[in-house]
């Protein structure tokens, strides 16, 4: 008759874990990584604040990087709860590209570009003498005659359409909002995008569209506007 050994023999926490992780590491690993995953996807949910403007830097230029959050800021208390989540946000991003880039750092920065104008939710855009007249030629930026007119803006200010018959971007390489941001690099300009008819009828759009006008009349009128961003 055959023995019960389990009487004679218990297995140590040692062994155990051991044996564990013998037959069950790989589940374990992906487990962990799974979880992990859907910590995270939970946590950037519920800790996500969503712009009720988005501005986009395209270029090889730099700001000072402590001046961002105060420019953030100041344009926030100019900018209503666009999405009413109870927030007045105005967000900054940056997609550097410039000559010195690796191909695929430039071609990503470019594709991450393109893919914002076609559905992305940016509305005032700055973009450098170097990138400009790619997105010229993909007639990307509003027609600013009625505000050129109103504004006086000097022609030699002005870049135009192809056919030179619309202003689409003002030059504001000397202005405070530039020189107070520690800019550094080409010439810059500033646009307002075109709102693709797939998103047109998105309510929240229409509403960033109308603000980011007035954020983009503030910045080129008001000489004063920069020094209030510090106070």
């Amino acid at each position: 008759m055959d023995k019960d050994f389990s009487k004679y023999y218990k297995i140590t926490d040692k062994e155990f874990w051991r044996n564990y992780w013998f037959y069950y590491r790989v589940h374990t690993i992906v487990g962990v990584i799974a979880a992990a995953l859907i910590i995270g996807t939970v946590l950037s949910i519920v800790t996500r604040v969503n712009p009720d403007i988005l501005i986009m830097h395209i270029g090889g230029g730099l700001f000072d990087e402590e001046w961002i959050p105060d420019m953030e800021a100041y344009a926030a208390e100019k900018t209503p709860d666009l999405n009413e989540d109870g927030k007045q946000v105005v967000s900054f991003q940056t997609l550097i590209y410039n000559e010195s880039l690796d191909a695929q750092m430039a071609l990503a920065a470019m594709t991450k570009a393109d893919l914002e104008f076609v559905g992305g939710d940016s509305t005032l855009i700055l973009v450098d003498e170097t990138t400009m007249q790619r997105y010229i030629n993909m007639d990307v930026f509003q027609d600013l005659t009625d505000y050129v007119q109103r504004a006086n803006i000097a022609p030699e200010l002005l870049k135009y359409s192809e056919d030179g018959s619309q202003p689409l971007l003002v030059k504001i390489t000397n202005t405070p909002f530039v020189i107070e941001g520690g800019y550094q690099g080409p010439d810059l300009y500033l646009g307002l995008r075109v709102i693709p008819q797939n998103m047109q009828k998105k309510e929240i759009m229409a509403k960033r569209a109308e603000a980011s006008k007035q954020l983009f009349q503030a910045i080129i009128e008001d000489d004063t506007i920069v020094s209030k961003w510090r106070e």
